[in-house]
């Protein structure tokens, strides 16, 4: 916030409300898991995957998320910025892979595994 600002008050109540767990968790919950966990809000997170249909489909994507490093597509950039998570971003692949899975009621492995090989496709090129 800027020194400056009209309204430093409002805009610290904005900011928290941004930061809020139930705010975090709505968001969670409209993102449909197209947007991981950013932050590990764990109250929202754990209310995410505890209720969430497509989220119970994949029970250990949480612990590796956090485990596995932080960034866009956590574990691609763990040792830096990775140009590639931008291109898997742009070619949709993991958004892909899950609305399939949604739509056709697919197979959590499969699923899974068609992430797996679309994401080293694009990490070889």
């Amino acid at each position: 916030m800027f020194k400056t600002s009209k309204h430093p008050e409002l805009a610290k109540e904005f900011i928290k409300l941004l930061f809020s767990t139930d705010a975090y968790a709505d968001h969670l919950e409209a993102a449909q898991l197209a947007s991981l966990p950013v932050y590990n809000d764990k109250v929202a997170v754990d209310r995410f995957f505890s209720t969430n249909k497509t989220a119970k489909a994949f029970p250990d994507a949480l612990r590796y998320i956090l485990d596995h490093g932080r960034g866009y597509y956590a574990g691609i950039n763990l040792y830096g910025p990775n140009p590639k998570a931008g291109q898997l971003n742009n070619e949709g692949v993991i958004e892909r892979a899950l609305n399939r899975y949604l739509a056709e009621k697919g197979n959590a492995a499969a699923t899974v595994k068609t992430i797996h090989s679309e994401i080293e496709r694009v990490m070889k090129k």
